[in-house]
């Protein structure tokens, strides 16, 4: 088996693919719309295209498998973000990345985001009061390396959301792999979050909003670039 995965480590991206259910359908019709905000500075400014480019902490939302440290990187990281958005949305991350080995990896996430000051109506006039909206997630994550160039993760979440007095909880599951091409810098990654249930509520079941990241990414490393070509010509002075 482990033979079979060196040669077509591509399998195991073709599988999450495979497994994704129509996502193309669920536009306005899934709930916890929280676990679609990114949570990293980095993360927002590339759109959220992280399935192949995260490492450490933020790994543990985008994508399980890229927990485990690139070659010269710290072994662990802990990272932590607020953010502010519309209609008195706050959004707080916080999650951390350890290395067990060279081939094993855990994380810890927590996921919190608040809407205030929404206003509770019966009749038209004054309103009668305000209630905040409150949504949770708590995630444990793994990842594994399972051959030379092909890294794999699962994380496991409790979800939670109270709206007024009414409340409900669920798990759900992400599953991700990252491979390095034979394309020096090249790698492709592939992520499937959010598979699960919740609980009703009012008697009406919260769909979760399942989402397939895939993609590759290339790493240049332009500050060295530069630094040999100043080198350079400063030699040739």
């Amino acid at each position: 088996m482990m033979n079979y995965v060196l040669k077509r480590p591509a399998l195991v991206l073709l599988m999450l693919t495979l497994v994704a259910p129509p996502l193309h359908a669920q536009a306005g019709k899934s709930g916890l719309a929280f676990l679609k905000l990114g949570i990293s500075g980095r993360g927002l400014a590339m759109g959220d295209a992280m399935s192949a480019a995260v490492s450490g902490a933020p790994a543990t939302y985008y994508n399980p498998a890229g927990l485990l440290a690139p070659q010269g990187t710290s072994t662990s990281q802990l990272m932590f973000m607020h953010k502010e958005w519309i209609q008195d949305t706050r959004v707080e991350f916080l999650g951390a990345s350890i290395m067990l080995d060279e081939e094993n990896a855990i994380g810890f996430s927590l996921n919190s985001t608040t809407v205030s000051d929404i206003e509770i109506r019966t009749r038209p006039g004054t309103p009668e009061g305000s209630f905040t909206a409150r949504n949770f997630s708590l995630g444990a994550s793994y990842a594994r390396s399972i051959a030379e160039d092909l890294d794999i993760g699962i994380t496991g979440k409790f979800l939670y959301q109270k709206i007024l007095i009414d409340e409900s909880s669920g798990f759900g599951i992400d599953l991700g792999a990252q491979y390095k091409t034979s394309v020096e810098n090249l790698s492709v990654g592939a992520a499937l979050a959010n598979i699960g249930s919740m609980q009703g509520l009012r008697g009406e079941k919260t769909k979760l909003p399942t989402l397939l990241r895939i993609g590759p990414a290339y790493t240049y490393e332009l500050v060295k670039t530069l630094a040999q070509r100043l080198e350079a010509l400063h030699a040739e002075k």
